[in-house]
């Protein structure tokens, strides 16, 4: 994020701690209703649930090629 806004660092540095502050709450949040609508074991196939889905993605988006804001491209990440 800092790559794409060079001459607003303080800003994206900004917008990512509260992106990640927020996922993290309704991380809480989503696991709270689950608990409370599905019990325990809700949790867990939720869990496994997003598991699945982040080893799909993670390789899926390791493959794309990487760029800067100037226009040039980057490295392709493997």
């Amino acid at each position: 994020m800092i790559a794409a806004a060079p001459r607003a660092v303080e800003a994206a540095t900004a917008l990512w701690v509260a992106v990640f502050n927020l996922a993290i709450g309704l991380g809480a949040l989503a696991g709270g209703l689950v608990v409370d609508h599905a019990a325990l074991v809700g949790v867990l196939w939720l869990a496994a649930a997003l598991f699945l889905g982040a080893a799909v993605a993670v390789p899926a988006g390791a493959r794309r090629t990487v760029s800067c804001a100037s226009g040039a491209t980057g490295r392709t990440v493997t």
